[in-house]
């Protein structure tokens, strides 16, 4: 049985709302490869949740063309890496608790 894990993006900024819509609102993430009883397993799986969250919250990120001031760019660089953050947590807690 392959064990997967879909993680979901809930987050609602209204600044990005617009490049929200093209966002994907799911990644699934196959672990069934992975020892999660052990470091390494779970390190792996830890970088690829966080691979994937940052897929679904890089709407955050200022684009090429992005003509806002430094402080706009550093406080949405911290709600992306919140977002990363947040998301992983969410993901890890349930894979341990075996909660899809």
């Amino acid at each position: 049985m392959t064990r997967t894990f879909f993680a979901a993006a809930i987050f609602t900024l209204g600044t990005i709302a617009a490049a929200q819509a093209a966002a994907p609102k799911a990644i699934v993430v196959a672990y069934g490869d992975l020892n999660l009883s052990t470091a390494a397993g779970q390190s792996e799986l830890k970088i690829r949740l966080q691979n994937a969250a940052g897929s679904l919250c890089s709407p955050v990120l200022p684009g090429p063309d992005y003509r806002g001031s430094e402080q706009s760019a550093l406080e949405d660089t911290s709600v992306y890496h919140a977002c990363i953050g947040r998301l992983t947590d969410r993901a890890m807690t349930k894979i341990k608790t075996g909660r899809n």
